[in-house]
């Protein structure tokens, strides 16, 4: 009876371990995937708009206020952030900067030009 006993259990074991498979998820790769991609076209944004800033010559090309913004920000993140240094003590400063606005809101390549070449002095 005891041998039938642990004959039992051992099979009602073996069929328990069999069937606990854990499912195997794509949704952590597609994340991951879509992740990179969204990381590649943000860095491709901020290298073109580095580009522009290289451009020695002038343009009449225009930007809306918040875009000027973001760029030269991503664009300081990008060049000079370390993010190996993430749990260094760092000073934090505070600039001012300005930018003027043309009768449309818009502001003048040539003038982010100039107030990023502030920014990095700055920095």
């Amino acid at each position: 009876m005891k041998k039938y006993f642990i004959l039992i259990v051992s099979i009602i074991l073996a069929l328990g371990m069999g069937s606990c498979k854990k499912d195997v998820s794509t949704q952590p790769e597609t994340l991951k995937d879509e992740q990179t991609v969204q990381s590649k076209q943000i860095i491709s944004l901020i290298e073109n708009f580095k580009a522009k800033l290289s451009n020695p010559l002038k343009s009449d090309e225009t930007l809306s206020l918040d875009s000027a913004v973001w760029n030269m920000e991503a664009l300081q993140n990008y060049e000079y952030a370390n993010p190996a240094e993430a749990t260094k003590d760092f000073e934090a400063a505070k600039s001012n900067y300005i930018l003027n606005l043309d009768e449309n809101g818009q502001v003048l390549m040539s003038d982010v030009q100039t107030v990023y070449a502030q920014m990095e002095d700055t920095l």
